[in-house]
Formats: C-alpha cells, structure tokens, sequence
C-alpha cells in the first residue's frame, strides 16, 4: 500500500509539474525514466517486505508450536506414566511453594501419605498387571471423590494428589487443619472400602492407611513429611484400614 502511494503520488507530481506541451521534451523523459525506476524499485521492495512478513509469521506459528510442545514435555514429565497424577517430583516443588505461601501468608495446610494395605500380596498373587490396574483404579477413585469435595467452602482451593512412589500417594490439602484433613482422608477411605476394584484378574476390595500432619510454622517440609510418614508406620501398626494423625512437632529449646 505504501508503494503504491508513492508511485501514485510521484506520477502526479509529473502530470502537475509538466504541461502537456512539455511532454514530450528532454526533461519530461528523463523524468519519466526515473519513474520507471521508482516503480521497479518499488515493487522490489513490495516483495521484499511481504517475504519477510511471511518469514515473520512462520516464525511467530513456529515459536507458538514449540511453546506448545515445551509445555507438554513439561506436562508429561511432572506425570506419573502409569496413573496420570502428578509425580514425586511435581508433589515436591508443589509443598516447597506451599510451604512458601505459609510462611508469607501465614496459611495453614496439611500433608497426608496414602498406601494402599497389602499391594505386595496383590503383585505375588495376581500378576503385576493385576497390580498396575489396582493403581490406576485407586487414583481414579480418589481423584473423583476429591473433585468432589469442598471442604473449605472455597472454589480455588484444589486438593493435590500424586503418586509419591510404588503404592504410596501423597494428598495436599491447602489451607486444611488437622481436624479438616482427618475427615477428608477418612471419607476417602471409606469410598476406597465401599467398592471392589475391577481388574483383569477380577474384582478386587482395598483399603488403605494415611498418615496426615499438619504444616506448622517455620517447619521444613522435610520435617512435615516425616511426621505424616511416622503417622502412617502407627497405622499399619494399629491394624490397617485407618487414618491417624501426627504428633506436633516437639519445642525446641
């Protein structure tokens, strides 16, 4: 559009600049001749620029394309293969910035480990692809339970569940107390109860024990994980199928 105004505009200036008897002299030609030129520069350049417009946006679609592929790389690399929750290593990152959030905003959340009671009895006796649909079947159920649950009363609170390693998940619980968690992860357990599993070997009735501990302040996550695990060594040992909850952390002098 630009070339074609300026070669609109410089043959004008032509046609007002010589009158008709002018026309046809010396000047008039040499004016013309550069006219010439100026057109097919003009259109050089009109080419030029619709390349490198063309160059920019397959760049642009392309920057987009890799974009997309970065963030399912990224996607599928914080997932665990099997279950399709988040990995060990996404649930890790995910409490180091939850444990953030709580030192700057003082928010409270929990942290329970989930492990599906005697799995080793379900890999020897039946297969381990008996055993690799009894994992997938437990997220699942898990998963749709903990969609629906609201028990903050608040729409952007999501519960994180993953796949912590073998048969152990671990659940987040943001802005959850002690007592909250309990009750969640007992409702879980229940749900877990309440149906058989299907699986390639037949169905199949699980259960399983938690360990829940509550964040306190300035404790190092590493910390937390240790009481909720040590809650969920006290459940096995109590006979299975239960919740319990860690002891706090003791003072320190």
């Amino acid at each position: 559009m630009l070339s074609a105004l300026a070669a609109v505009a410089y043959g004008t200036m032509l046609l007002f600049k010589y009158a008709p008897t002018e026309r046809g002299g010396e000047a008039f030609r040499m004016e013309l001749l550069h006219y010439i030129v100026l057109l097919m520069v003009l259109a050089w350049l009109s080419l030029l620029g619709s390349y490198i417009a063309s160059l920019r946006g397959k760049l642009a679609r392309r920057k987009d394309e890799l974009s997309s592929a970065l963030e399912r790389l990224e996607e599928r690399a914080s997932r665990d293969e099997l279950t399709g929750l988040h990995n060990r290593r996404h649930l890790l990152d995910m409490l180091d910035a939850q444990a953030e959030r709580a030192v700057r905003h003082g928010e409270p959340f929990c942290v329970a480990i989930v492990d599906i009671d005697h799995f080793k009895d379900v890999n020897d006796g039946h297969g381990h692809d008996v055993g690799d649909a009894v994992l997938r079947g437990f997220a699942e159920r898990i998963r749709g339970q903990l969609r629906r649950m609201d028990l903050m009363g608040r729409a952007d609170v999501v519960n994180t569940f993953g796949r912590y390693g073998g048969e152990e998940f671990l659940l987040l619980l943001p802005y959850a107390n002690a007592q909250s968690a309990v009750l969640c992860a007992d409702r879980l357990r229940r749900a877990v109860e309440a149906q058989p599993f299907p699986t390639p070997g037949g169905a199949l009735r699980l259960t399983f024990s938690a360990g829940i501990a509550a964040h306190e302040a300035g404790e190092p996550i590493t910390t937390t994980l240790k009481r909720a695990d040590e809650a969920l060594y006290r459940a096995k040992t109590l006979g299975r199928n239960r919740v319990e909850l860690a002891a706090p952390c003791a003072p320190t002098s």
